[in-house]
């Protein structure tokens, strides 16, 4: 009775409940996203890092607090919590809507803010020079998003994404606009987001190269350069010592996204052991690099305790400290920030679309692009999506109990 209830429930929804988000539900989000980040300035970074622990393992809107991986995680899912039941009646799954939350994070710290008036009311010099700079002729350009909404920018660096609704957006044009503009929907949420207890494998801190780049392959599939490139995201924050033990941010501006992780990496570095026995790399200007940082410009090869090589301790620099085989990509990054950002943004969209796996090995959801506008269907409401999610997780829970009955009833021969 309860499995055709459901089976009901599903045809009841109707045939556009694939089809529910519109590039104005996606404006909304963003504009939610950026209004937490403009009240605090730490959530950015806290985004970036929730996306990337939610997708190992696959992209599904769930976070183990009880493993120490995602210690520090839970005050960010909060700060998204407190906006998403507007959104959640839209049809936004929060495995989207993490992804996006990263997407927003990433315009901002890399230029894309919509609050850089104040600054400049307090500085005569630039508030004259942008409105000299505003007094020139504009000329725009006009890019399709992949639902059919559009981004114009101008030459004034301004930003303005159109949907198919009432739904206007406006920032500082940013390098990372490209994801938003091909953002994409579909992943589902786990049926008890935003919590599991499902237990993943994360990247270990205390390695060199070759088991960082297998843990990477291994854990989102990706290969060399793109861990090279997406280990860049440590640009954007810091370690503390109550989430991981370690303590200190990569780089001085821990809230701009560019390619300075790559240029620290190539300079003079030292081993420090802290307090609690583990090993980080420390510069006078009290930044930090981990062993996995470390090892992607100099072979430290530390050893099971993450002790590196004798030759590297003090002076990671200097000619006893061979280099490692991916110095090459990090010089590379360090000397063309808009590389570095053009092999980012196809590590991010390859990372927000690792999807979890059914018990056969096939995909739990399958990505598609926004609609420009919402169906021409009376009777579509975009709580249908939040519906089918919550069907699909019931239905997967009586296949299971089904399975277990039959198993446990089963006659020994």
């Amino acid at each position: 009775m309860k499995l055709l209830f459901f089976i009901s429930a599903v045809l009841l929804c109707g045939s556009h409940l694939a089809d529910a988000l519109t590039i104005d539900d996606i404006i909304v989000a963003a504009k939610a996203v950026r209004g937490l980040i403009n009240a605090d300035g730490s959530r950015g970074p806290g985004f970036v890092r929730l996306s990337f622990h939610d997708c190992v393992g696959g992209c599904d809107g769930c976070i183990n607090l009880a493993n120490t991986k995602n210690n520090g995680l839970k005050k960010y899912i909060d700060a998204l919590e407190t906006v998403y039941p507007a959104l959640q009646a839209r049809g936004i799954s929060r495995a989207d809507y993490w992804q996006l939350a990263n997407v927003v994070a990433l315009q901002v710290t890399s230029g894309g803010t919509d609050k850089g008036d104040e600054e400049e009311q307090n500085d005569p010099k630039k508030k004259k020079a942008k409105k000299a700079k505003k007094a020139k002729k504009t000329k725009e350009t006009t890019t399709t998003t992949t639902g059919g909404g559009t981004t114009t920018t101008t030459e004034t660096g301004g930003a303005v994404v159109t949907g198919g609704g009432t739904e206007t957006i406006t920032w500082n044009a940013s390098p990372m606009d490209a994801l938003f503009n091909n953002f994409k929907w579909g992943r589902t949420d786990c049926p008890t987001a935003p919590a599991t207890t499902d237990q993943h494998t994360f990247p270990v801190a205390t390695v060199g190269l070759d088991a960082t780049l297998a843990s990477m392959k291994a854990i989102i599939g990706i290969n060399t350069r793109e861990t090279v490139a997406l280990l860049g995201a440590h640009t954007l924050g810091r370690t503390r010592m109550a989430d991981s033990g370690y303590d200190g941010a990569w780089v001085p501006n821990e809230r701009t996204l560019d390619n300075e992780y790559y240029k620290a990496l190539l300079k003079g570095w030292k081993l420090q052991t802290l307090s609690n026995g583990k090993h980080q790399w420390i510069r006078n200007d009290q930044t930090i690099e981990l062993n996995p940082d470390m090892s992607l410009a100099k072979a430290v090869a530390p050893d099971a305790n993450g002790l590196p090589r004798e030759s590297c301790r003090r002076q990671v620099n200097s000619n006893g400290c061979p280099d490692a085989s991916t110095r090459g990509i990090v010089q590379e990054y360090a000397n063309d920030n808009n590389l570095w950002m053009k092999d980012f943004i196809a590590v991010i969209t390859k990372m927000a679309a690792f999807c979890p796996k059914d018990a056969t090995g096939t995909c739990k959801w399958t990505l598609k692009d926004l609609q420009v506008a919402p169906p021409a269907d009376a009777e579509y409401h975009p709580k249908r999506s939040v519906l089918l999610h919550r069907i699909e997780d019931e239905i997967e829970k009586i296949k299971d109990e089904f399975d277990q009955y039959i198993s446990d009833h089963q006659q020994t021969p």
